[in-house]
């Protein structure tokens, strides 16, 4: 690993940057729950960093204490970003070593190290990763699948809206690359909504793989067609609510081989098909990407959808006026 010298003798550091006398952003993966997943390197980087920015402090501060060691603390959040960074970036440019810890796995993807980095790729210090466990690749490496590509979507989307936008963006991926795998994260309180949800769009062959707790105690892996792990789920959690950090991978094909999205079911039922095209448009969408979202998704015809479209853009203007 690059080392990292002393606040005395900031020359020893070895880096891809010229700047000597600058110190070293370090992005330093944890563990995802298995505290013996941290690494030689990751533990060597936090004992002798000048400060430690984390987004939670106090679960920074468990890692810690369970390492031995004490470093000076720095919240470094969403609500943050603005007002530490150029913080950051001063105590960087003064020679300090900074280490950035996400709560658990590699830090900038899906959280506010991303900014950080940003900020100071720009500012022209160097940016040094210390990699490690991810609920990403841990997923992908179980999943027995050869694809060579994939997508990381980061949270799966809350509303309907969201949700259809999400699988049109799937289903354009799939136009140009065949197959495709797409990995989300997911919280325990909406897992089984959103498996419901999957299940009435998608095909019920569709191959995914689910991951509950990954390097945890109670670390559990489903992996079969989507219509299997719904009946799965509907059985371990009749009486039992999900607990726990959830990812999972859907294996996509191009739509040769299989029609997706499909809302089996949906597309003859005039009143959801209201719904839907009624909350794409409140999102902010346009009369046409609304209509192409709602054609594509449910399989009814354009010219009905966008004469539609047009009466609710209409309906808005003249509620909002």
């Amino acid at each position: 690993m690059p080392r990292i010298g002393s606040k005395k003798n900031k020359k020893s550091i070895e880096s891809p940057s010229d700047h000597s006398q600058e110190g070293v952003l370090y992005m330093v993966a944890t563990p995802i729950g298995n505290l013996g997943d941290m690494t030689l390197r990751a533990i060597e980087t936090l004992q002798q960093c000048d400060r430690i920015l984390c987004e939670d402090t106090r679960q920074t501060q468990k890692l810690l204490q369970h390492l031995q060691i004490k470093k000076k603390l720095e919240r470094f959040d969403e609500h943050m970003i603005e007002k530490k960074s150029e913080q950051a970036i001063q105590w960087l440019q003064a020679g300090e070593n900074l280490a950035f810890l996400t709560d658990a796995g590699t830090p900038g993807i899906c959280d506010p190290g991303s900014a950080l980095v940003a900020q100071a790729l720009n500012s022209g210090v160097s940016v040094v990763p210390v990699p490690g466990a991810s609920a990403l690749t841990a997923i992908l490496s179980v999943s027995g699948f050869r694809d060579p590509c994939f997508a990381f979507r980061g949270f799966f989307p809350r509303t309907d809206a969201e949700k259809m936008k999400e699988l049109h963006f799937v289903s354009h991926i799939l136009r140009h690359a065949s197959p495709f795998l797409f990995v989300w994260f997911e919280s325990p309180h909406r897992i089984l909504k959103t498996f419901q949800w999957l299940g009435k769009h998608l095909p019920g062959e569709t191959e995914v793989v689910v991951a509950k707790e990954l390097t945890k105690h109670y670390e559990k892996i489903f992996k079969g067609n989507l219509a299997q792990i719904n009946t799965v789920f509907e059985n371990i959690f009749k009486d039992a609510s999900p607990k726990g950090e959830w990812v999972f991978l859907i294996k996509g094909v191009n739509a040769s081989q299989r029609k997706l999205p499909e809302a089996e079911g949906l597309q003859n039922e005039q009143g959801q098909l209201n719904e839907l095209l009624q909350d794409l448009i409140d999102a902010g969408l346009s009369v046409k990407k609304s209509t192409e979202i709602v054609v594509r998704t449910l399989n009814v015809p354009k010219k009905q959808v966008y004469t539609l479209a047009l009466e609710l853009i209409k309906k808005k203007r003249i509620f909002q006026s």
